[in-house]
């Protein structure tokens, strides 16, 4: 007990924490500066090339403001789903669905997705399908549009319902969800990986349909109303959904070269080939 009275704080006087500092960071964000500085050529040609190959819609989406688009309500969903379920109806090539949907249903073929059967809030008993498509061959996709909601249970639910309505096979059926990429991650975090491989549904970000609805925009194979209407889309998703910035042609010398790194990866993301179809690369 004695030694016990002989115990003191003393020692936590030695104890030195280090001051915090920013300079780590800042070290950083000088790196990321530079890089988008010296990216910025490159990136401003890529710009104008896009302008050039969409010049009949009026440039490149990211030269309008969207987030002044009143015919899509932004913080609708069901708006949202009717502005996306009216690309896939009118569609006469078929290729942005067939593209966006193939890698979650092998089966389709771009001939399926050619004007298909689209429904919108379909009843499947106690469930309502945000979007029902159906192609010829009685391929169904159930895409469920989610833009902050993280309740995806029913999405389960209502494609059980959905198989029993109309007597679908597992391999010519595929429930969606589509949202955000954040609020993907966020879910595949919080559930782990086993969990997440085990979901009877797919998930896709709409980062996957802005690129989609671009490539289609390149290809040019649909009709004006239609690419117009698809050109809003990609515009307000990239804005709105994905935070991208506005760039007015009068004023794309002036915006941060960091902003239009972020602009450029998206537009090089579209230029890319994928599966053996070329996309006509502006410029």
């Amino acid at each position: 007990m004695a030694e016990l009275g002989k115990q003191s704080w003393d020692f936590v006087k030695k104890f030195r924490v280090s001051v915090p500092s920013w300079a780590g960071s800042k070290v950083m964000s000088d790196r990321l500066d530079a890089w988008a500085h010296e990216q910025r050529g490159p990136n401003l040609d890529r710009l104008h090339r896009w302008d050039a190959a969409l010049a009949d819609l009026g440039g490149d989406p990211c030269r309008e403001v969207w987030h002044a688009f009143r015919p899509l309500h932004p913080r609708h969903e069901t708006a949202w789903s009717d502005w996306l379920a009216w690309l896939f109806m009118t569609s006469r090539s078929g290729a942005f669905a067939h593209q966006l949907l193939k890698p979650l249903l092998p089966s389709l073929t771009q001939e399926d997705l050619r004007q298909p059967s689209v429904g919108r809030e379909v009843s499947v008993g106690k469930r309502f399908v945000d979007i029902l498509l159906v192609t010829p061959r009685k391929s169904h996709v159930q895409l469920e549009v989610k833009i902050w909601d993280p309740n995806w249970a029913k999405t389960v639910e209502a494609g059980t319902l959905l198989r029993e309505k109309y007597g679908v096979c597992q391999d010519h059926c595929v429930d969606i969800i589509l949202a955000p990429s954040t609020l993907i991650a966020a879910k595949k975090q919080s559930m782990g990986d086993d969990a997440w491989a085990e979901l009877p549904y797919r998930t896709l970000p709409w980062e996957s349909v802005a690129t989609h609805l671009r490539r289609a925009l390149l290809r040019q194979d649909e009709l004006m109303p239609w690419m117009v209407w698809a050109h809003s889309l990609v515009g307000a998703i990239e804005q709105r959904l994905l935070w991208l910035p506005c760039i007015p042609a009068e004023n794309d010398a002036s915006v941060s070269s960091t902003r239009l790194a972020a602009m450029a990866e998206r537009l090089a993301l579209a230029e890319r080939k994928e599966d053996d179809h070329t996309n006509r690369v502006p410029g």
